[in-house]
């Protein structure tokens, strides 16, 4: 019997049996390693922002699909996908836009494929700002008795706030919160800044270049007050027959603040020299007044004050000035008619 006749006996039993071996093959296979689909998380790095321009996008993630054998997929995590978008073609006039995203897989898995259904990811666009800001310490600790805090040195004293135009617009003033390291202590150290808009509401979203400055506020002598007197010197008297019959000063009393012991030697502040010598009536002058350099002067509201106002009550007297040395001397006068 020949070889191709022995082939030939029971060929559709043999037939039957290669298409189960195939089927079996390919079941065992798929049991071993199924094909699967898996859900991964990809982080979108947002490439090539024009300069002077802050793109704020929708998400900063987006999902994919990776299917493949089961061993491949099961390797794979959330972030091993890469998603690129490409900002280059965007400038401030387009306020609400559409960029396209790449999914990128990590070498070494070429057996697995992706299904991206997010190609495009809105993005907005803002033009950016940058303004210049001087730094205010913020600070409200008691201090030791008799002591209070004094001024505050803060270095660099002026800051850059860098941000979307619109809310940098809106920064009203730049804080350092300062604190002591103990309580009642003097106050030195580096401090974190803040944003204030006019409210004095935090404002984020900007950026502060430096993010800290240096803070150093010292405790000093809490300054002791007293009401005093104004005085007006004067270089002159009116000519006669006019004489100065009162002084109103406007107003007549000052604070004055400073160290205790020189406070207390002070008994009123003057105003500079004045000249009432051709003065016929009463008259109002403007005086500047004399601040000791080691004092402050305030109104009694607290308000500071350098000059006040003067009145001088002048009036005509009834006395004959006495006649000059070596003069006649004037008839006498008579009430009535003089007799022959």
């Amino acid at each position: 019997m020949g070889l191709w006749t022995r082939m030939r006996q029971n060929l559709s039993l043999k037939i039957v049996s290669l298409i189960a071996a195939i089927l079996l093959y390919i079941f065992v296979q798929q049991e071993r390693n199924p094909i699967v689909t898996k859900t991964l998380l990809a982080n979108v790095d947002y490439r090539k922002t024009q300069d002077g321009y802050q793109v704020i996008p929708a998400t900063s993630s987006t999902t994919v699909n990776v299917t493949g054998p089961r061993p491949s997929v099961d390797r794979l995590k959330d972030g091993d996908v890469k998603a690129t978008a490409d900002l280059s073609g965007l400038t401030g006039s387009q306020s609400n836009s559409s960029v396209r995203v790449v999914y990128e897989l990590p070498k070494g898995f070429a057996d697995v494929s992706l299904d991206t259904t997010q190609q495009f990811i809105k993005v907005r666009v803002y033009r950016q700002k940058s303004r210049k800001f001087a730094v205010e310490a913020l600070f409200k600790y008691e201090s030791l008795p008799g002591l209070k805090y004094g001024e505050a040195t803060i270095h660099p004293s002026q800051v850059s706030v860098r941000g979307r135009e619109d809310v940098v617009n809106r920064v009203y003033k730049v804080m350092a919160p300062a604190s002591p390291v103990e309580p009642k202590a003097n106050i030195d150290g580096d401090f974190a800044l803040v944003a204030w808009d006019s409210d004095q509401n935090i404002i984020e979203g900007v950026e502060i270049t430096p993010e800290k400055v240096h803070v150093t506020i010292p405790q000093v002598l809490l300054p002791a007050e007293q009401i005093v007197p104004i005085q007006a010197p004067l270089s002159d008297r009116p000519a006669a027959p006019y004489v100065l019959t009162d002084t109103i000063y406007m107003p007549n009393n000052v604070k004055i603040i400073g160290n205790a012991q020189r406070v207390a030697e002070i008994r009123a502040i003057n105003t500079e020299t004045l000249s009432i010598h051709d003065l016929t009536t009463t008259t109002t002058m403007d005086a500047t007044l004399i601040t000791p350099p080691d004092v402050r002067v305030r109104d009694l509201q607290g308000k500071p004050i350098t000059r006040v106002k003067i009145t001088f009550i002048i009036s005509k007297s009834k006395v004959e000035p006495p006649a000059p040395e070596g003069a006649p001397a004037a008839p006498p006068k008579h009430d009535g008619p003089i007799n022959p």
